[in-house]
Order: structure tokens, then sequence, then C-alpha cells
């Protein structure tokens, strides 16, 4: 759908975490539109060593310290792909290990920008509008509150970005925002519309943020 309308041009590359693997999707990603991604595999997935055999891909990762970055020589096999093998350690020890089909060099350093999708998630969660709280079934009634969601979410950052303009978020004492950007927005426009008879003025204001995104 988003190739439909926006064309595969405006694909830089495809981040996806561990739910999105196996060899019809990489035969899609690959073969079909010809797109690079950058998506995370399991530490128990089998790749080719350079004797021919196979083994668990951690293995090729267990001596690499926190932090550092390794790439693996040559593509090796995964799901009937030939595809390259790049991995990390993060703080606590934990594998990160990424499969891709191009420029493997910088896959790590995009992979990381899919933290952005995980926050969303936060802010249209558990931080934010409680969307899994939803008792909808009907698929059409979920889109339509997917929308509205999306412009909520969209509102509450701009103008969370408007306000930390001039009032910058305290920093607390391990070094970490006391409030995200968004949180800022939703509790300003909660706040205005709670006290709509009085905060009229705030309120056009905040709606003129949103008309002129």
């Amino acid at each position: 759908k988003f190739i439909e309308l926006f064309g595969k041009e405006k694909i830089d590359c495809i981040l996806a975490d561990r739910e999105f693997i196996g060899e019809a999707w990489f035969e899609y990603l690959i073969n079909k539109i010809d797109v690079k991604f950058r998506i995370r595999i399991k530490n128990c997935e089998y790749i080719n060593k350079k004797n021919g055999k196979h083994a668990y891909v951690k293995n090729f990762f267990r001596n690499i310290k926190n932090h550092e970055k390794k790439t693996l020589s040559n593509k090796r096999l995964l799901w009937n792909h030939m595809l390259y093998i790049v991995g990390t350690k993060s703080s606590s020890g934990e594998y990160v290990i990424i499969a891709t089909n191009k420029k493997p060099d910088t896959a790590l350093e995009d992979y990381s920008k899919r933290w952005e999708i995980e926050t969303l998630f936060k802010c249209l969660k558990s931080s934010g509008f409680n969307f899994e709280d939803t008792h909808l079934k009907c698929l059409p009634k979920i889109n339509k509150l997917m929308t509205l969601l999306t412009i909520a979410f969209c509102w509450a950052y701009i103008t969370g970005e408007w306000i930390t303009s001039h009032s910058p978020i305290k920093i607390k004492s391990h070094g970490r925002k006391a409030k995200s950007v968004f949180r800022v927005g939703l509790d300003t426009i909660g706040e205005i519309i709670v006290h709509i008879d009085r905060k009229i003025k705030q309120f056009k204001r905040v709606v003129r943020l949103l008309s002129c995104t």
C-alpha cells in the first residue's frame, strides 16, 4: 500500500524486530521490491560457517565486548538467502544481531532508529492513549480510531515542542528528562480542555499549531 501511494523510491530502508522474519518475507524484500532492510534475527538462527557447516548465529559474536560491533566476512546463508550479518552486544550483554542485504557498515546505526517506533507505541498505549484497552473488533472502526490517534499524537507532540521551546524540560539526577515532549504536549492540551471556559485563547493557539502542520 505504501509503495502504491508514495513509490518505492521513498523507502530508504526497512527496520524490523525479530517477529518479521522468514524465507518468504525476505524473498519479497530482496527479489520482489528490492529494498534495503535491517532486520534483527534471533540468536538461535543457524547460518553457515566458512567450512560449509552451520552454527547458531550468536556463536559468531560470543567474543565481542559490550558495545563492540562486528560484521561477519562475506554474506551468509540464512533462510535460503545470502545476507550480511552484523552484530553488537548491549550494556546488559544482550546480543543485537542484524541481517541485511545491502551496505552492512551502516546497518546497526540504521537499526538503532527503530527505538523511535517503540517510543511511539508507548505513547499510543501505556504512556498516552491506552489504545490496547479498546474493545473494538470491527476493522473499519479500528482504522478510524488509529487515524484519530495519529492526529492526536501529532497534536500532542507539536504542542510539546512549542512548550519546551520556551520552557525546557527539567533533567533529573539520573540524567534523563522528567517528561517526554509528547507527555508535556498531552498534559498541556488536557489541562486546557478541562478548563476550556477560561483558557479559550490557549485552546485556539494549540489548534493553530495543528492546522499549520
